[in-house]
């Protein structure tokens, strides 16, 4: 049997059964507390009294059934999101998968928030530089431009990041740590930052890994994020 402590596959399932069966979840368990109520009553209000035994397993089912998404997030989420530190937030992030996020679209504002926790959002914030240029921009449309992201939780901003739009906005990729001209390089955070972003704005992850070749970008986790 698969190992749930560290199997991330397991967590994943784990996580979806919570996200897509919390309705069911809650439906059953309160189909069997009227039930058992209704029971109750007929037995002569033994809900007062005393509990018969089929109605107390009913109760006992019923609360499992409403505390089950609760206690399924908890064991794969360990800590609380409001009980974790500035570090812990960031590793919470990097671990979420882009189809976790949603991506809401207003004009030319945007924000993703995570399905499962709406209070972290990723915020479009402004346009660093409009006339972005670097060697490594050589795409058919040179036009690029640098754009500031926030994640926040609670409406608290906890860190920011920065992507670059490229070949007239066609796509978004994240911004090179300095000093590797020669060969781009980004840490794993901010390719996984980037793809969180693409994935849900105008089917730009199609595209993605395109534009990360051509650019002759690399991943590189022993690099800091300094930008």
């Amino acid at each position: 049997m698969p190992n749930l402590s560290n199997d991330g596959y397991w967590k994943r399932q784990l996580i979806l059964i919570s996200e897509n069966g919390g309705v069911f979840f809650y439906l059953m368990g309160s189909i069997l507390l009227v039930f058992s109520i209704l029971l109750a009553f007929f037995q002569g209000f033994k809900i007062v009294e005393s509990y018969d035994w089929s109605t107390y397993v009913l109760n006992v089912i019923s609360s499992l059934l409403f505390g089950a998404p609760a206690l399924i997030n908890r064991y794969v989420e360990g800590k609380p999101l409001s009980e974790m530190s500035l570090e812990e937030l960031k590793g919470y992030v990097s671990r979420t998968n882009p189809s976790d996020w949603e991506c809401i679209i207003r004009g030319e504002d945007y924000e993703y928030f995570l399905r499962r926790h709406i209070g972290l959002r990723i915020k479009h914030q402004s346009t660093l530089r409009e006339n972005f240029i670097e060697p490594w921009v050589t795409f058919a449309d040179r036009t690029a431009s640098s754009e500031q992201y926030s994640v926040y939780f609670d409406n608290n901003e906890i860190f920011n990041f920065v992507l670059v739009a490229v070949d007239g906005w066609r796509c978004l990729l994240p911004l090179p740590q300095r000093g590797h001209d020669a060969s781009p390089a980004v840490t794993p955070e901010q390719d996984h930052l980037a793809r969180i972003v693409v994935g849900g704005y105008y089917n730009m992850a199609s595209r993605y890994l395109d534009y990360f070749r051509q650019a002759n970008f690399s991943i590189n986790s022993e690099i800091s994020a300094s930008n």
